[in-house]
């Protein structure tokens, strides 16, 4: 649905635009910011699906309360991916905005009604600066001064284990640091047979890379039966999610929508198979099939000796290698060398390997959309001790923040897209599904969708193409197409064969 903003509200905390009636239960004044529509955009989206019809318009509208009761634990896993954007513009197209945040903290409190808990919490990449990424995202500011007037104060938790220095100049960890919380407050998940993982070749096993260098921590993690996660505890915990997600493009999975931002549930990346390292025709997705022996063989000499100088031997090996990726960044480009978007890793496989795909970067990435479907699956199904049942142990909303999305070389260094558009369903699959078909994509193409949804096991949503119904009046927008990621470009654009939705009164379907 199209709210009519183009960008977010620059005031925190991001007051509505009027004085809706059912914000009188709220056991305090609040504020009004006329040039706020973001608030009154999410309002409607949770009007759209239907929740507490009866009493809308009422002072007495409750409509997060079909999700989760007086006394319950609910967390909010917003797409808080990274503090920067990596190519200079604003990183408001990389993360969800806490504007988009303030109207479901709203609806919450007066739904607990003083009894429970409220968490906003997510597990960005390793090398987030979190103090800053509260900071950009207006999150920190906004609970500032909201929990001094919240019956329930909301807490702020960054989920990781792990936080790493170093890697946006060279792509090498040069330090790490345990982060307490996720150190403490982690379960090991194990899926088993319920995993994307399970009945692949045992081969296959061997290939897997996390998000380290030490490959040797994901291959152990997924073997056969043990198909391990780090989730949080306060996930497992909760009994209802609102996942909120970024309309944006990326580079390894195609979209990051609802699916892959359950990601940031899990605390250690290095559980999570990115990629298998190699080429199809040996059972890897990291790059395509390489024509002739000399690149092939070339390609197999730099995986061992990144598998032996960072992978086994990392602590003597990373401050050296650095070193001398920085002075072949300063050799190749000269007086740019300090431009962030262009990734020293990406040289390196380019100029001396002959390759411009590298690390699962590309269409036939056949990894991502597997910890996306295990992860979804772990949030919906895993018990508070992490065990897996046959049903769902907790609800769960999405909402897209596409106020301003990301367009080409998501996930960190999109193009900004102003559109003004939310999205909101009751399941991931579902509204990614809804939201590929907005930025003019064939979900057919797009495994972390369309696979997601047609894997056997566990449901993730239902397996008909859900119905996208358009908020104040307005027909479906129709925006012009996303441009993919590059290694996405001319394989995933809808191509005149339609969306398999149809359009009946505001109802595509």
């Amino acid at each position: 649905m199209e709210t009519g903003a183009k960008d977010y509200p620059a005031t925190a905390p991001y007051d509505p635009d009027q004085a809706y009636p059912e914000l009188k239960q709220l056991p305090f004044p609040v504020g009004i910011d006329p040039a706020n529509k973001v608030y009154g955009g999410v309002r409607e989206a949770l009007r759209l699906l239907g929740l507490d019809r009866e009493r809308f318009g009422t002072p007495e509208w409750n409509p997060l309360g079909e999700l989760v009761r007086p006394g319950q634990k609910a967390v909010v896993k917003p797409n808080f991916v990274l503090h920067c954007h990596r190519g200079g513009e604003a990183a408001h197209c990389l993360t969800v905005h806490a504007s988009v945040l303030r109207p479901i903290l709203d609806y919450l409190q007066i739904d607990l009604k003083g009894e429970g808990e409220v968490l906003v919490a997510d597990a960005p990449v390793t090398d987030a600066d979190w103090d800053e990424l509260v900071k950009v995202t207006g999150v920190g500011e906004m609970l500032d001064l909201l929990n001094r007037s919240y019956p329930l104060p909301v807490g702020l938790r960054d989920l990781r284990k792990m936080a790493v220095a170093g890697y946006e100049q060279s792509n090498i960890f040069l330090s790490r640091r345990e982060l307490a919380y996720g150190k403490k407050r982690s379960v090991v998940v194990n899926l088993g047979r319920h995993s994307a993982f399970f009945g692949l070749p045992r081969k296959l096993e061997k290939l897997y890379y996390g998000a380290d260098f030490d490959r040797r921590v994901p291959q152990a993690h997924h073997r056969g039966q043990i198909q391990e996660y780090s989730v949080a505890a306060d996930i497992l915990e909760a009994d209802a999610v609102i996942c909120v997600a970024k309309l944006k493009t990326h580079k390894s999975a195609g979209v990051t929508l609802s699916v892959k931002n359950i990601v940031g549930i899990n605390t250690d990346k290095n559980f999570l198979p990115h990629y298998r390292i190699g080429e199809p025709r040996d059972g890897g997705d990291e790059y395509p099939d390489t024509p002739g022996s000399l690149l092939r063989w070339k390609g197999k000499l730099a995986r061992a000796f990144l598998d032996l100088a960072l992978g086994r031997f990392g602590r003597l090996c990373s401050r050296p290698l650095d070193r001398v990726l920085r002075g072949y960044r300063r050799k190749v480009l000269g007086g740019n060398c300090t431009a962030s978007d262009r990734d020293t890793a990406d040289l390196v496989y380019e100029r001396l390997l002959g390759r411009k795909i590298r690390c699962g970067h590309w269409w036939g990435n056949d990894t991502l959309w597997r910890i996306g479907t295990d992860l979804n699956r772990v949030l919906l199904y895993a018990g508070q001790n992490g065990a897996i049942q046959e049903t769902p142990q907790r609800t769960y909303l999405s909402l897209v923040d596409g106020i301003v999305g990301g367009e080409g070389k998501g996930p960190m260094v999109p193009r900004p897209r102003r559109e003004g558009i939310l999205l909101a369903g009751f399941s991931p699959v579902s509204t990614d599904r809804a939201a590929v078909v907005l930025m003019g994509f064939d979900e057919s193409r797009i495994p972390v969708v369309f696979r997601v949804a047609q894997h056997l096991g566990l449901p993730l949503g239902p397996s008909q193409p859900p119905a996208l119904r358009s908020g104040f009046g307005r027909a479906i927008p129709r925006i012009r197409p996303f441009e993919p990621a590059p290694n996405w470009k001319g394989h995933i654009e809808l191509r005149g064969q339609g969306s398999g939705f149809r359009v009946q009164d505001d109802k595509l379907e």
